[in-house]
């Protein structure tokens, strides 16, 4: 074998050698992007098993109200919701018809309840006439909304009496099978303490959500 030949064999080797690496590369890039979206991703929601501090707040009705805390056996389903948010306005169908069909079913041990990010009065009318009449409060400091991790909206929880997330969905919920599955788990039997509770839908930038 010639020189000539040797030196074209060295590099298509090299070359391949080459490819194959990027190829690696990619790889490593694509698995390290996903690790730190999933690290990003518990950074600024609550997942099961947390828990939230309990307060007590304001309605926009001038009731008072406890979020996080309640009845032995109750839980609360919460909206925390933003007037300008448009991924919050795409969810509003999905969460009129889940405060309609608890209230309509008489689920006594579920209480539904909305967190405005911005002004309440404003988010209470928004929600009003988009045809969801639930009490509206707000979290009453910034380090109280920070332990509820409410850094992107729209979010949807549901806690129990002692503040543990059951359940929590940050984004865009539309459709009938999104909107069941968070009906389901208000209304599932509470599970005992050394369980974690429900699964997260963690696809937070698939269903979209913003930061208000």
């Amino acid at each position: 074998m010639d020189r000539s030949r040797v030196a074209r064999l060295l590099v298509v080797i090299a070359l391949l050698g080459s490819a194959a690496l990027v190829l690696i590369l990619a790889q490593q890039q694509r698995a390290l992007a996903k690790a730190y979206a999933q690290l990003r991703l518990t950074s600024v929601v609550v997942r099961p098993g947390d828990f939230v501090p309990g307060f007590n707040g304001r309605t926009t009705a001038g009731d008072s109200i406890v979020v996080g805390e309640g009845p032995p056996s109750s839980r609360q389903l919460v909206f925390i919701v933003s007037k300008g948010c448009p991924f919050c306005r795409r969810t509003l169908p999905s969460w009129k018809l889940l405060a309609a069909t608890l209230a309509r079913d008489s689920n006594p041990g579920v209480q539904v309840v909305a967190i405005a990010i911005d002004s309440t009065r404003a988010t209470a009318e928004y929600l009003r006439t988009s045809g969801i009449t639930v009490p509206v409060t707000e979290f009453p400091s910034h380090k109280v909304r920070r332990l509820f991790r409410a850094v992107v909206v729209p979010q949807t929880l549901i806690v129990d009496d002692s503040g543990r997330v059951l359940y929590s969905r940050p984004g865009v919920i539309e459709g009938a099978a999104a909107t069941d599955s968070v009906f389901q788990a208000a209304i599932r039997p509470l599970p005992s303490p050394s369980r974690s509770g429900q699964p997260t839908d963690s696809g937070l930038l698939a269903r979209g959500a913003s930061r208000p």
